[in-house]
Formats: C-alpha cells, sequence, structure tokens
C-alpha cells in the first residue's frame, strides 16, 4: 500500500479566485482600469499605483466586503482536489493573516467540505504575531509536495528539497530555478501528480 503524501497548498489564485475578484472590486471602487494580464509581479503597489500601505490597505478593506465573501475558486480546482485527496493528505499554507481563519475556514467548506486536515497562516501578508516563510512551514510539517502561484515562495520551498509545482500566472513569468515544475491548470497538476 502506498503511503500518503503530505501536499501543501496556497490559497490565494490556487485554490481561490483572488486577483479576478480584487481586480473588478478595484476597478469599480478606485475607478480603475485593471486587468489580470497587466498584473505582472506580486507587488500589489506597482500594480495598482500607490504606495505599499496603501496597496495593503485597499487588500484589507477587501476582505470586508460582499465581493470578497463571494469570491469563487479557481475552475477544475474542487474537482481535482477531490480527486487527489482519495490518496494524500492535503493542507493549506497561505501568507494571509491569522485573524481571518474563520472566514477562511467557511470559505473552504463551502466551496471543499471537510476535504483540508490542516489549515496554517505564515502572517506573510500584513499579520501579527509569528512570521514564518512557507518554506519553513513546509520542512515543520513535513510536506512533500507543494503548490503556489507566488514564485519568492515557491523558491523557498524548493531550497529545501520538497518538489514544487508552479501555478501559472502573469506575474511569474520568467526563468525558473532547479527544481520547479510551471503547471497551467488542475489538471495539469493531477497528471504532473498521477
Amino acid at each position: 500500500m502506498q503511503n500518503k503524501k503530505v501536499i501543501g497548498i496556497d490559497l490565494d489564485d490556487v485554490l481561490l479566485d483572488f486577483n479576478t475578484a480584487f481586480i473588478k472590486y478595484h476597478n469599480i471602487v478606485y475607478k480603475s482600469d485593471l486587468n489580470l494580464r497587466s498584473k505582472y509581479n506580486h507587488a500589489f503597489d506597482k500594480f495598482l499605483g500607490c504606495d505599499k500601505e496603501e496597496a495593503e490597505r485597499r487588500i484589507l478593506e477587501f476582505y470586508e466586503t460582499d465581493d470578497h465573501d463571494r469570491v469563487l475558486p479557481i475552475q477544475g480546482a474542487p474537482e481535482a482536489i477531490q480527486k487527489l485527496s482519495q490518496n494524500n493528505s492535503l493542507i493549506i499554507i497561505t501568507a494571509r493573516p491569522e485573524r481571518l481563519r474563520e472566514w477562511v475556514s467557511l470559505w473552504l467548506g463551502k466551496h471543499y467540505g471537510d476535504i483540508f486536515s490542516g489549515l496554517y497562516f505564515t502572517n506573510q501578508f500584513h499579520g501579527t504575531g509569528i512570521v514564518k516563510t512557507k518554506g519553513e512551514t513546509c520542512k515543520e510539517l513535513g510536506v512533500d509536495i507543494f503548490i503556489d502561484d507566488h514564485i519568492k515562495h515557491i523558491e523557498e520551498v524548493a531550497l529545501t528539497g520538497i518538489k514544487v509545482l508552479l501555478f501559472d500566472m502573469p506575474w511569474n513569468q520568467g526563468e525558473l530555478g532547479f527544481g520547479i515544475t510551471r503547471v497551467y491548470s488542475w489538471e495539469d497538476i493531477l497528471k504532473e501528480l498521477s
């Protein structure tokens, strides 16, 4: 019998379609003309055309809206997660702040049920308390495979020797380091892990 692998999965833009919803909200509230294709990196201040503090304020403001409550899963994710959960232990590792635990738990329950065996916050985005890298967190939790859309997080985890899959997005284009595999959809992820 095959041992279950521990698969760590990022939340935003891997399971939850955050940027699509945030951009739509931002365009309405701030009269901007942003689109997903123009988001070329994870630096929200550069993308939004404001300083870092203002960018964080706008994102934190979005967290409190009904638009945030209506964010949908990434296409194909619920079905793929269901398949992966049959032979693996799935955990969420997010850079979101710990204070959003209740919201994240409710959202995951609504869209994915109780498939995930753990939910971990690294507090790297506007968090309070202990801030950890995703590399440290994956190592501590015994993660075998990690999936994320943020190149910095993927590189940190890859340095620990853990297999990493980079979920393709406009902001993570470019040459990939050793041990990093780019995937273009949840179907690709299933093929890569079969």
